[in-house]
């Protein structure tokens, strides 16, 4: 599963996301964040991540 997130509306500071999905099988995770997609200089900063 891929998923590609932009924040609007423009000024926007915070992305709240809640996904579930069937992970029986899963034994890898991996979380990428690319603060800008234009190739300019950016910052992201990640405060909470919760595997249950």
């Amino acid at each position: 599963m891929a998923v590609s997130i932009s924040l609007s509306p423009p000024g926007t500071t915070l992305e709240h996301e809640e996904w579930s999905i069937k992970a029986d099988a899963v034994s890898h995770l991996q979380l990428r964040i690319k603060p800008d997609k234009g190739g300019k200089a950016g910052r992201a900063t990640l405060t909470t991540l919760a595997l249950e």
